[in-house]
């Protein structure tokens, strides 16, 4: 993740959720986590160089079907640290059926390269099951347009266990030319009061190449995270 597009502003979506937060009704809800994990990999692709990342989100849920959010992770790329930047809102509505639904748009920026893209997405989930279809206009600044496909499960098990899966998929529709890229990641959960302990195997259908290295597709990451 290395162009150069012209310096976008900065994302910044913590003084909008304060704004929310003052003017939220009774049923509103703020909530957020801080977490690390051993190796942080987003789509496939390595942001860590294979480092610890620490990380830290916020959202917020207006009880009325308005969201939004913020999240942001350390990374290191091209041997040189930074951050991902995300910031996201959207609206979601519970169907008859029991499924709900969402729609909504997000940005993203890599500090490091000044890279950032904007994506609108639409998503559909069940009590275990969930998928999310994501277009970019302008994937990474460049004149790609993408679209991420993904489907995410979780098996509830006793005791504050938990399975949980996710296949997702990177692919250039028009502009330059671009590998489509699938991962896969397997893992299970342990809860343990606010916290969290994570297990899981990530996988990406190729390497993923920063400058002059090139790091394995495969992966065993620890993660712990604490919500609140």
């Amino acid at each position: 993740m290395s162009p150069q597009p012209p310096q976008p502003k900065r994302l910044c979506a913590l003084p909008g959720l304060l704004l929310l937060v003052l003017a939220a009704p009774a049923s509103a809800q703020l909530s957020g986590s801080v977490s690390v994990v051993t190796d942080y990999r987003f789509r496939g692709a390595v942001l860590s160089e294979t480092d610890p990342s620490l990380q830290a989100s916020l959202a917020y849920d207006s009880g009325t079907g308005w969201y939004t959010g913020a999240f942001a992770a350390q990374t290191r790329v091209s041997d040189r640290g930074g951050a991902q930047l995300v910031g996201y809102a959207g609206y979601a509505r519970r169907m008859d059926s029991g499924l709900s639904w969402d729609a909504g748009v997000s940005a993203t920026r890599l500090t490091q390269s000044a890279s950032s893209y904007a994506e609108a997405y639409i998503g559909l989930s069940g009590e275990q099951l969930s998928a999310r279809l994501s277009y970019a206009p302008h994937y990474l600044g460049r004149s790609l347009q993408t679209v991420y496909a993904e489907v995410n499960a979780v098996q509830p098990l006793e005791g504050g266990l938990s399975l949980f899966a996710h296949a997702g998929l990177l692919h250039g529709i028009s502009g330059q030319a671009f590998r489509q890229r699938a991962d896969l990641r397997l893992g299970a959960a342990a809860r343990l009061g606010d916290a969290t302990l994570q297990l899981w195997y990530e996988r990406s259908s190729r390497r993923s190449r920063y400058g002059e290295e090139s790091y394995s597709p495969h992966a065993l990451v620890l993660g712990a995270r604490y919500d609140f």
